[in-house]
């Protein structure tokens, strides 16, 4: 089943939504999950997709059931929607080290691992 999802505002802060600068980062060079392989800068935690997620903007990571995806902290915590969180495929990751891949994805669609 395919379930679409819409951003709000698009970078912009949700009304009353508490965004703290001190976000949850892990500090360079630490293993959040426990593994051993290098994490890409600001991973906070992975996720797996639980719902496919089709991408509608350039900026949004497509999702398929099963993915693994490596949370990243937002550059910007202003720029973070409520819902959304910043991510990379793992799969990506360990293939190419290449963090452009990146993209924002709905929270709902994913469980944390």
């Amino acid at each position: 089943m395919l379930v679409q999802c819409q951003r709000k505002g698009k970078g912009k802060k949700s009304e009353g939504a508490n965004h703290s600068d001190s976000a949850t980062v892990a500090p360079k060079g630490t293993v959040a999950n426990g593994s051993d392989g290098e994490l890409p800068p600001g991973f906070l935690y992975k996720v797996k997709a639980v719902h496919e997620y089709t991408a509608t903007d350039g900026d949004e990571l497509e999702l398929k059931v099963g993915d693994i995806v490596l949370v990243l902290a937002f550059d910007n915590p202003d720029e973070q929607d409520d819902g959304w969180l910043l991510g990379l495929k793992e799969s990506n990751w360990l293939q190419k080290k290449d963090i452009s891949t990146k993209g924002v994805f709905p929270e709902n669609f994913t469980q944390k691992v």
